[in-house]
């Protein structure tokens, strides 16, 4: 500018002063609109606190209340069997090979035998444990040996996140830990134990009386603590229905005050005018009225003079209330990371595209959860603490230091289009057939065994069918050695 240029030729310490303010004050207008302290953020409050003072003395009600949705409200129900459904499915299990090893596993997880309640399988307790990380935020599994079970000697017992206080916060006597929120914790703030009540908080009456509400030491090896950590340091686990809660419950109110206002109009018929009565007079027709009001198909009701019916106009929906249900449902959904669709069973208006987008976008959700919770935090442990107890009895034989988790089975939206496309994918080598077969939730060595039985059986009954790949190509032709007639055919469908 040119007084800008005008004081700089007189006083060039004067003109660099002003030229430093100038700047600051164009840098001060090119903020974050978001941190900006104006009348439209002063209802604004934040804290910038850490991540375990900010659950503190939130995670309780939290829980509370979600608990209290799943209960009462229809989508947040549905929400949580949609979610443990699609990431548990019939079961993650392992893959391990032949041998006692697995056969031991087979035994001890299809059956109750790894509950230590007796009720569930192990396919059972990921569900579970899903569902109770849903909708309380967390829960514990705790490892119990039983010597001398007839099975297997592991137990897996199930606990609920209220047996774990959130207000334990000290510092223990021998080693100088201390304890936050109910977890013990080293000088390098590594978890090294639980301390747990005896009894559960919201326990019947007569535990209750009889508990003293003391704390029992849990080593940190004997307990698996399963839950979606949102920020780092994070120690306790939050409801998945914290950011749509009291949307959920707001909504639920005014459904019921909908439902309640329609039922009320509709149950008036009609009202009875009586021109002749002030008010003051009796009713001593009140046994005809009476008569009158008894309405049946067809009739023809003759009225006393001076006397009129009015039949009520009962309110309608209105229109915009499925628009509005809708809107606020989307942002349910999209909150609780699933699709719109499949929280409200509402496919009216989408089309194969717009509804394969939403279910693999949801589908990698699952995938995401069932890889960063269930898996590292659940299943992990407990194939190590199976693991420690079947080589110390000798089970070795099919032992796998690390194992892979088979999903469970993805339905096809449009087999006739997906599973032409997988085969073109093995074929060109993107995928193996052994992915290919775990996304249909098998396990592929037990696949490959089956399969390898079921043509040894074909070969000795002399039986030559259409899926054998072996003896027939893909145009249903017999095979011949040294015949390139299935290149060609695969060649001509290409």
């Amino acid at each position: 500018m040119l007084i800008d240029d005008l004081i700089g030729y007189i006083s060039p310490k004067a003109g660099m002063k002003r030229l430093a303010y100038r700047q600051a004050t164009e840098l001060k207008k090119r903020k974050y609109e978001g941190a900006a302290k104006t009348k439209r953020t002063a209802s604004w409050h934040t804290n910038s606190t850490s991540a375990n003072n900010e659950n503190q003395g939130s995670i309780p009600i939290l829980r509370d209340r979600a608990r209290d949705l799943c209960r009462n409200n229809p989508y947040a129900n549905r929400a949580k069997g949609l979610i443990a459904t699609n990431i548990v499915g019939s079961g993650i299990m392992p893959n391990l090979g032949e041998g006692a090893f697995g056969e031991k596993w087979k035994e001890w997880s299809e059956t109750t035998a790894c509950d230590y309640d007796g009720q569930l399988t192990f396919a059972g307790i990921q569900k579970m444990v899903t569902e109770a990380t849903v909708e309380s935020g967390e829960i514990l599994v705790k490892r119990i040996l039983v010597p001398n079970d007839p099975v297997f000697p592991l137990k897996l017992q199930l606990i609920e996140s209220d047996m774990l206080p959130m207000d334990r916060v000290s510092l223990t006597k021998n080693n100088n830990n201390r304890i936050v929120q109910g977890i013990e914790l080293n000088s390098k703030n590594q978890r090294v134990a639980y301390h747990l009540y005896d009894t559960h908080p919201g326990g019947v009456a007569e535990e209750l009386i009889k508990s003293t509400f003391s704390t029992k030491r849990i080593p940190e090896r004997d307990i698996a603590h399963i839950f979606r950590q949102d920020r780092p340091g994070q120690f306790r686990g939050v409801t998945w229905y914290h950011a749509v809660m009291i949307i959920l419950k707001e909504l639920d109110e005014y459904q019921d005050a909908q439902l309640v206002r329609q039922k009320i109009a509709s149950m008036f018929a009609g009202f009875v005018k009586d021109y002749e009565d002030n008010g003051l007079g009796d009713h001593d027709d009140a046994e005809d009225s009476d008569d009158f009001c008894n309405l049946s198909p067809g009739t023809i009701e003759e009225l006393a003079p001076g006397k009129d019916i009015v039949f009520s106009n009962p309110p309608g929906v209105h229109d915009s209330y499925r628009d509005y249900i809708s809107s606020v449902l989307h942002g349910i959904a999209a909150g609780l990371g699933v699709s719109y669709e499949s929280l409200t069973g509402d496919l009216s208006e989408i089309n194969f595209s717009s509804a394969r987008m939403g279910w693999l976008e949801m589908h990698r959700n699952f995938e995401c959860w069932r890889q960063t919770v269930i898996n590292p935090k659940l299943n992990s442990k407990v194939y190590k603490w199976f693991s420690d107890v079947a080589l110390s009895q000798g089970l070795s034989q099919g032992f796998e230091k690390r194992v892979t988790w088979t999903s469970p089975k993805r339905d096809m939206i449009d087999p006739t289009k997906e599973v032409p496309a997988k085969i073109k994918a093995i074929r060109a080598g993107l995928i193996s057939p052994s992915d290919a077969i775990r996304e249909q939730g098998k396990n592929p060595d037990d696949h490959f065994a089956q399969v390898a039985k079921d043509f040894e059986k074909m070969d000795t009954l002399g039986l030559v069918l259409d899926s054998d790949p072996r003896k027939v190509n893909s145009a249903g032709s017999a095979q011949i050695e040294g015949d390139d007639s299935e290149k060609r055919n695969d060649t001509e469908a290409s």
